[in-house]
This record gives structure tokens, sequence and C-alpha cells, in this order.
């Protein structure tokens, strides 16, 4: 892989929260599985004024063919499973073919929605995370940064459109609570300058509840902030 001089900037730097990465990287996922490959090997999005950057699984795949270029290949061995009545659980074992190193990846995957619905692909989902997780472990930095550069050039420009800078909502926490009624397991939480829109941990990887929640929220031009140590995420409507 050839090297470059240019290190990437702060924002460049940046991770997409976890939450949201794992959301959008589920759903490329099961694009893949059903033959819609158009690969997205990185998301980038507008927060707050920077850049947030997040690798996807296509996007460990894809740098991981990089490394193998330079003579440094990476192979997901092979892959165990266990399940519940509720969950996959899987553990990839990847080796660095070159050093002989290996390393574990794990992942559980829920088989059904908040809702009750069974989630479509959840064994193969639970493998594909496992296998992701797996070779990540191998990736230093340097790959990334170089991945991304190239990826970007490659396609001409961004990723990926960047978000809008947050618009203010007039509306109040007892409208928002009643047009978002459909929601179960949603908390509406008053705060200095927004609205506070909290979403349920299971629901954050039901795809359905997640979609018409953020199309019910884009009128409001809700954006979404990240976990932090002081904080869950949430979604936030700006009042002031």
């Amino acid at each position: 892989m050839a090297s470059t001089s240019t290190a990437l900037s702060d924002d460049e730097k940046r991770i997409v929260p976890f939450e949201e990465l794992e959301r959008m990287d589920e759903k490329a996922m099961i694009e893949e599985i059903k033959g819609n490959t158009i690969p997205q090997y990185f998301y980038e999005y507008e927060q707050g004024g920077k850049t947030i950057i997040g690798i996807s699984f296509a996007g460990v795949k894809y740098i991981a063919s990089r490394m193998r270029d330079e003579k440094h290949p990476i192979s997901a061995e092979h892959t165990e499973y266990t399940e519940t009545d509720d969950v996959f659980r899987a553990i990839c074992y990847a080796k660095d073919l070159s050093t002989g190193e290996k390393r574990i990846g794990a992942a559980e995957q829920p088989k059904r929605y908040a809702n009750g619905k069974d989630i479509a692909f959840a064994f193969t989902l639970a493998i594909s995370k496992a296998e992701r997780n797996a070779i990540r472990h191998f990736i230093d930095e340097k790959y990334i940064q170089e991945g991304y550069r190239a990826w970007k050039a490659e396609r001409g420009g961004a990723p990926s459109a960047p978000r809008k800078e947050q618009q203010v909502s007039k509306v109040t926490k007892e409208e928002l609570e009643y047009e978002l009624k459909e929601f179960n397991g949603l908390v509406v939480m008053q705060a200095e300058h927004e609205l506070q829109v909290v979403v349920p941990a299971k629901a954050l990887l039901d795809q359905d509840y997640i979609e018409k929640l953020k199309t019910a929220l884009d009128s409001y031009g809700a954006f979404w902030v990240p976990k932090t140590k002081d904080h869950g995420p949430y979604y936030s409507v700006k009042t002031e």
C-alpha cells in the first residue's frame, strides 16, 4: 500500500459513535447478504461542526486486502457460535499469516427487535460481526488513515453527504411526546436549549424502529448525540 506524508486532521481521526456505526453497518451487512453489493467502506457525517468518520465491515475487509498486498495477510480461520432463545453469540478466530499471531473477535446478535419481530439474517449477522471484530484487531491506525484517503480518492469525493447544521424547532416537550407516542420505551427529556429523545437500548439495533424514528424527527432537525462518560446517546431537538 502506498504511503502518504499527509497526516489526517483531528477531525478525520474522530470515530463515529458505536451505536450509530453498528446500526449503519448492520444495515449494510443485510444489503450485502441480499446481493446488493455497493460497498460503503467508511461512514462520514457532520456533527457539531466536526467531521465524524467510522469504518464498516466492508471497510475492514477492504483494508485487510490492502494489507495483504503489502505481504501482511490476515485470515479469518474459523468461527464458533452458541445460541439462546433470544440471541446468537459468535466467536471468530483470526490469524496474521505473516507472523502467526492470533486474535479473537466476539459478537452477540439479538434474534428479535424490541417489538418482537424476528430480525432477518440474525445468525449471519452474528458471524459477520464476529469476523469484523477479529480482523479489526490487526488493523493499525495508519492503515485506516491510508485506506480512508485511498477510498475517498477512488470515489472522487466524500464517502457520504454531510449533515446540515442543526435547525431550531419551536416544539414543546409535550408536543414531541405526543408525536412520538407510537415508539415504545422512548423518553423525551427537557434540557437547556434542547429536547433529548432517548432511545431504549434494545431499539438501537431495530432498523425499522430507528428508520421510522429518524423520519419522524427529520422535520424537527434532530441531531444524533453520541454516548459519553456523562450521558448515554440520544437525539437532540434544538429549541433555542
